[in-house]
């Protein structure tokens, strides 16, 4: 059951690599918004600090936006996969609580509320949904 597991949660864990990524891409578009250019009106006094490379930055912002592009592929790609072998589990139960957990990235609060269930019996379907699509996993 582990291992199948395992699979599932990596498609957790590609998402918050995503928003990760994208918080920093998002704070390095930020940071250029925030870099001034230089006043020519004012006379240069060297030895004041390194002044700002514009193009560096903006190299360095199309590389995390490479990045999360990439991201975004690679969870996309999980995902489409592990519909198809949720798809295969044949209880709809165990389909819609996979599906909520591992494709969507709900809560185990949220799961039990749209299915009517508490949340210990959503946790008790969870392992036998687990078992079911070990069985496809294989």
């Amino acid at each position: 059951m582990l291992r199948a597991k395992e699979y599932l949660q990596k498609i957790r864990e590609g998402e918050r690599l995503l928003r990760l990524l994208e918080t920093e891409h998002a704070q390095c578009e930020a940071d250029i918004r925030n870099l001034k250019g230089m006043n020519y009106d004012r006379p240069i006094v060297t030895g004041g600090g390194r002044p700002v490379d514009l193009s560096a930055a903006i190299v360095k912002l199309e590389g995390y936006a490479e990045r999360v592009n990439r991201q975004w592929d690679s969870v996309i790609e999980m995902r489409e996969e592990a519909k198809a072998l949720i798809a295969k589990v044949p209880d709809a139960r165990y389909r819609d609580i996979l599906t909520r957990r591992y494709i969507l990235s709900e809560r185990w609060e949220q799961i039990a509320c749209a299915m009517g269930y508490t949340y210990r019996w959503v946790a008790h379907m969870h392992g036998a949904a687990l078992r079911a699509f070990e069985k496809e996993f294989l």
